[in-house]
């Protein structure tokens, strides 16, 4: 990367980094450009040479947090020879739950969205420069089991845990995530099945 492209790329994170923190903190009704471009220390027409509004730039981030904790989770499965495709799922699944725990500003920022966040053509670099679902493509055939419709089995699965962690982390509805988490895993269990082939 040149030393332009590199100043372009500093100049975006620090855009996008200014407007997660003002996003998570203030809202996106109540953010307003100027205050994004004030907390990068950047003049207001830098932020339209980047992104076209608040939408455009919201959209970007909540592609990369989505990815980002997918691709965190993911490594939670650590030695995957030694289990399942059933296990592994359910490793990453707690992965996530466990990072909306430790963050849910997060998951108030995401907003039921990481579905949509994650069925974006995003690839990760360090998995092989594949999509989320691509790695879980992957897993699924490592492990030997074929499903019909995969990628609606993936989508359907990251809504429900999403939306669930939404409501019982943030709002305790209709439980806490200690109550809600072994029956979401039960639930996973059975859409797996009914997908396998």
């Amino acid at each position: 990367m040149g030393r332009v492209e590199e100043k372009k790329k500093l100049k975006k994170d620090a855009l996008m980094n200014s407007a997660f923190l003002l996003f998570t903190q203030k809202g996106l009704s109540e953010t307003t450009v100027l205050d994004i471009t004030k907390k990068a220390n950047m003049a207001k027409g830098t932020f339209y040479l980047y992104f076209k509004d608040k939408s455009e730039i919201r959209d970007e981030l909540i592609k990369s947090y989505s990815v980002a904790i997918f691709n965190e989770a993911r490594l939670e499965i650590g030695d995957e020879t030694k289990l399942t495709f059933q296990e592994c799922i359910h490793k990453i699944l707690d992965g996530l739950i466990n990072k909306f725990i430790e963050n849910p500003d997060l998951l108030r920022f995401i907003d039921k969205n990481l579905s949509w966040g994650l069925i974006q053509e995003i690839r990760i670099a360090d998995a092989d420069n594949k999509t989320p679902f691509e790695i879980l493509g992957d897993l699924a055939e490592r492990k030997g089991v074929k499903f019909r419709d995969e990628n609606l089995m993936y989508y359907m699965v990251i809504e429900m845990v999403s939306t669930m962690c939404h409501s019982s982390i943030l709002d305790k509805i209709p439980a806490d995530i200690g109550v809600v988490r072994p029956e979401l895993h039960q639930v996973v269990e059975r859409i797996i099945n009914q997908f396998t082939t």
